[in-house]
């Protein structure tokens, strides 16, 4: 599967039998910027939101997906941790 299926369905839109020039039409890529844009935004957002967070399971609102064990590692906690190590 591709990881541009958009884009491909686009290119073969508007690709003859013998282009070998592909062109996109300029308001699909306009969409495919704005959604680019849009994703980044919320992106940034929950990264703020993310450096707000107290990782410490007595802090966190339990649910009964969220119980656990007691001494067992929270997997809430585990979520958090590795989303900040990975925006570092």
């Amino acid at each position: 599967m591709s990881d541009t299926p958009r884009t491909e369905a686009e290119v073969a839109r508007f690709k003859g039998p013998t282009d070998d020039l592909i062109t996109i039409d300029a308001n699909f890529a306009a969409q495919l910027e704005r959604e680019l844009n849009a994703a980044n935004d919320r992106i940034k957002r929950l990264e703020e939101a993310l450096g707000c967070v107290v990782v410490d399971c007595n802090h966190l609102h339990h649910r009964k997906k969220h119980q656990h064990r007691s001494g067992e590692p929270c997997p809430v906690e585990g979520l958090i941790r590795k989303a900040k190590e990975a925006k570092l």
